[in-house]
């Protein structure tokens, strides 16, 4: 019954992301169905617990298609409800028209290799292939050490507040993978290298995602007065990305301007329980939005008035 809910989610809003590849709001019907069909696959357990979604809760998004619009890049993102606070749960697929219907590959599924091979040079450069390559290696075992190479979104040496503490995609979610951050000067900045791209555009906000080199993908919301950039640029250390706020473009809650920055690996949400970034280990605690953060013998907890500095990404920790 659940799936046949999904399938028969057909209303849905079609977005075009801000690229210079050819984007059309003409989405046929078999590619909803075949990206809804998918998304019940790659994201099951986060959709699972917010519920059965009804028609207007799912949001598929084309990024950009090839001129022939043969071959697509997209998403599909489940909006959270209002009291949830939290990530939209978001998968992206790459898809092409062959002679007996759509072929589709999710994020978190193996045929999205396949079809990342199969796009055009003119849909996706060389770079962003690479980036997508390493960012879901699904059949590579995962190998996660303690210092995952990525700094914090301020400018280094510069110091934020955590407003709220280690949580999952949707508060009590499993894994805690998030973390709610905050500063008067409000510049939320790219932490490492990686390649933008966004999903949930709306009311000038939407929900950033970085991928990384490295294998990690991080991920903000909130935000408002957001920088105009292209999905697939290549973005350094540094890039300003928005102003911390309480927009919610895909839905959920927010109590407090802050940005709510999430950690995932190989594609799906990984705890930052034991992580470091710029220069932090991150400890989480039975409870969401508790834990702390520590380096040496210093430690700062959620509200704290005490600023959390970005060592940067190359900081191991103390």
């Amino acid at each position: 019954m659940y799936r046949k809910t999904l399938r028969a989610a057909l209303a849905l809003a079609v977005l075009a992301g801000a690229t210079g590849v050819h984007a059309s709001t003409d989405v046929p019907v078999d590619l909803q169905r075949a990206a809804i069909d998918a998304f019940v696959g790659s994201d099951t357990a986060a959709l699972s617990s917010l519920g059965a979604p009804s028609d207007s809760d799912l949001l598929v998004e084309v990024m950009k298609q090839d001129a022939s619009s043969q071959y697509v890049m997209g998403s599909v993102t489940r909006k959270l409800p209002l009291d949830v606070h939290g990530t939209p749960p978001t998968a992206f697929f790459f898809a092409h028209r062959a002679a007996d219907g759509w072929k589709l590959g999710m994020s978190g599924q193996e045929a999205f290799l396949d079809e990342l091979e199969a796009m055009p040079e003119s849909l996706l450069s060389s770079d962003e292939r690479r980036v997508w390559a390493s960012n879901h290696a699904v059949t590579a075992e995962a190998s996660l050490a303690n210092h995952v190479g990525i700094g914090l979104p301020w400018p280094v040496n510069q110091g934020w507040q955590m407003t709220a503490g280690i949580h999952g995609d949707s508060g009590s979610s499993r894994p805690f993978n998030s973390v709610d951050l905050w500063s008067s000067n409000g510049r939320v900045l790219v932490p490492t290298a990686g390649n933008y791209y966004v999903t949930c555009r709306a009311r000038g906000s939407a929900l950033v995602h970085i991928l990384h080199d490295n294998g990690y993908e991080t991920t903000y919301y909130h935000m408002e007065n957001m920088a105009n950039i292209a999905d697939g640029t290549r973005v350094e250390t540094g890039t300003f990305l928005g102003y911390v706020g309480n927009a919610l473009p895909c839905g959920g809650s927010s109590s407090g301007a802050h940005v709510h920055m999430s950690l995932k690996y190989n594609g799906r949400a990984t705890p930052l329980d034991g992580s470091v970034l710029g220069g932090w280990t991150f400890h989480e605690s039975w409870f969401p939005y508790q834990g702390y953060l520590s380096r040496g013998n210093q430690r700062i907890n959620p509200g704290s008035r005490t600023l959390v500095t970005n060592y940067g990404e190359d900081d191991p920790g103390i």
